[in-house]
């Protein structure tokens, strides 16, 4: 009987605590909160994208990947990607250390020590690095808001904001832009 009383009283005392507890620290979260987004994580990947002709879009590796169902994003981290223009057996590598793709607005969006070289086959050398990069998959355009530095030697140029047209590989520089450019090259 004892051993009942016991247990009773350490019950009876655990959830006075409990409910003083719930009282005094409003940011617990409801059980809504507290479930977690579906979705998938996975390492090491390797994708790869066709277009509607069966032409191969882009083709993607990361060490971790995060999918997000409910946002409807890919968070990625150390990435490479290879896209591929229209019609076209040259593509453009891009490597960043973290980058998003959304998946209803057919943009990725790649951020820290972003890397661009062009087609090897077209532009030798050419090199490009940012602190963003947005890739825009409908229209195959690619832009950066932030400083842009292009090396294609012997130019180099720094520019305050970048776009390019990957479809017919043409590059604009806006804003402030400085550098050293060759015209007899």
């Amino acid at each position: 009987m004892r051993r009942y009383f016991i247990i009773g009283i350490t019950v009876l005392i655990l959830t006075a605590g409990l409910f003083w507890l719930r009282q005094d620290d409003q940011s617990l979260p409801s059980p809504e909160e507290a479930t977690p987004t579906a979705g998938y994580y996975l390492k090491s990947i390797k994708a790869r994208q066709t277009d509607d002709n069966g032409l191969l879009s882009y083709s993607l590796s990361a060490d971790t990947m995060l999918e997000s169902i409910g946002e409807q994003t890919i968070k990625l981290e150390n990435i490479d990607l290879s896209y591929f223009a229209d019609k076209s057996d040259s593509f453009w590598r891009v490597t960043a250390k973290t980058g998003q793709i959304n998946h209803n607005k057919g943009r990725i969006h790649l951020r820290d020590k972003v890397q661009v070289f062009a087609p090897a086959d077209q532009l030798l050398g050419t090199y490009l690095s940012a602190p963003s990069l947005i890739i825009n998959t409908d229209s195959h355009t690619a832009s950066s808001p932030g400083p842009v530095f292009i090396e294609q030697p012997p130019h180099r140029l720094q520019s305050s904001t970048f776009f390019a047209d990957l479809r017919t590989d043409k590059v604009t520089l806006s804003g402030e832009v400085s550098g050293q450019f060759d015209a007899g090259t």
